[in-house]
This record gives structure tokens, sequence and C-alpha cells, in this order.
């Protein structure tokens, strides 16, 4: 039966990032083969992974794919490849906290019967450390001569997903 391989780009995002995964069905040295079909439900731990933006797409010339914004599951079904052909389902998935998200081993089933299943992949979301917010302060003269100015620009950014920050001074 056809093989199914599974990336994930990049293997390490920031927490609230996205990764693209894509889903690439080979079949090499085999006659061609109808009823392409894979399912994958996204990883709930350590928060729902969902699918970003409707970004979906395929390079299989026949097959359907059903991958919503916002859902939590990839379908592709239907599919046929010639033989010695290959082609690939890319689908965008948002990782909201920080973690290690594991996308399911799955197998691809067809008219030659199911495929071996695929590894396990990880992909790292990273938190940003020291706290939930990041502070940059810039001058916009760095040498200021006696009785000149300069201005001071501070700039805070919330690094959390789920957490608002407040109550913020500068001592």
């Amino acid at each position: 039966p056809p093989t199914l391989s599974i990336q994930a780009t990049p293997d390490t995002t920031g927490a609230g990032g996205a990764t693209t995964l894509t889903f690439t069905i080979d079949n090499s040295g085999q006659p061609e083969v109808s009823d392409l079909a894979f399912s994958m439900s996204l990883p709930s731990s350590p928060a729902q992974a969902v699918i970003a933006d409707s970004f979906a797409s395929t390079t299989c010339e026949v097959g359907t794919l059903t991958a919503a914004n916002g859902g939590t599951s990839i379908v592709f079904k239907e599919g046929a490849l010639e033989r010695a052909a290959s082609c690939s389902v890319s689908v965008s998935v948002t990782l909201p906290a920080g973690g290690t998200y594991s996308f399911p081993a799955i197998d691809l089933n067809s008219s030659a019967g199911p495929s071996a299943l695929t590894p396990i992949v990880d992909v790292i979301a990273e938190t940003p450390t020291g706290g939930l917010a990041n502070f940059d302060f810039v001058l916009s003269n760095a040498t200021v001569l006696e009785g000149g100015t300069t201005t001071a620009t501070y700039t805070m950014t919330n690094v959390s997903t789920t957490d608002r920050v407040g109550r913020l001074s500068f001592d």
C-alpha cells in the first residue's frame, strides 16, 4: 500500500503560534490506488490545538480535504493516486498554550489496504520566560548633552495567550 508521512514546520514555536502539518502520500512502486483516506484529531493537551485561518491545501488531484477554521480535526477522503505518484496535504494549526503537543500516529487507508502507522509528531510551543509581560526601553538619543532632551519609550507586550496583564508600575 502507499505510505503516509507527517512533518511539522516549524517543530518549535511560541505559545499562541502556529505550525504547518504536511501529510505526504507516496505511492512509489505501487499500482494505481483509490479510496485514499486519513483523519487526525488535533491534540487537546496542553490546550486544544485548532486549525488556523482556514489555511488548508492539497496537491492531490483527487480527494476531499476537510479542515475548518477553528476546527479540531483534519479529514482527507476519496483520494486517488496513479502508479509512482505522490501528493501532499498541508494544514496550519495554532498551538494556544506553552508545552509539547503530540500529534497522534495515524494510518492511511486505501484500496490497497491500510499503511503502517505514522510516528507521533511532537511540536513544542515555548512559553516566554520572565512572566506575562516583556518590556522594551528605547531612548531616542543615546547621548544627551546638558540641558538637552531625549524621549524614553517603554513598550510592554503581553506574551500570555490566556491572561490579562494589569496593575503595572515602574519604580
